[in-house]
């Protein structure tokens, strides 16, 4: 629990980390850039990209979403 972060809905303090799984890789990213389709539909993943941190709220369950360091995808 992050004892620094303050929910933007009900104001809050104590966001519980926590993470959004897309069922295939363990991890969801943010890519920069406009979103590209390839041939079978599915988006190109080319760019810079930035893992995506989710964090909820214990009391009225908003979910915020951030991008963390690139290195982060590295490392986990």
């Amino acid at each position: 629990m992050d004892t620094t972060m303050t929910c933007a809905r009900c104001g809050s303090v104590g966001l519980e980390e926590g993470f959004i799984d897309d069922g295939a890789y363990g991890r969801v990213a943010w890519f920069q850039g406009e979103r590209k389709v390839g041939m079978f539909g599915t988006p190109k993943r080319s760019g810079p990209q930035r893992p995506v941190l989710a964090y909820q709220c214990p009391q009225c369950s908003h979910l915020e979403l951030f991008t963390g360091p690139s290195d982060w995808l590295d490392e986990h």
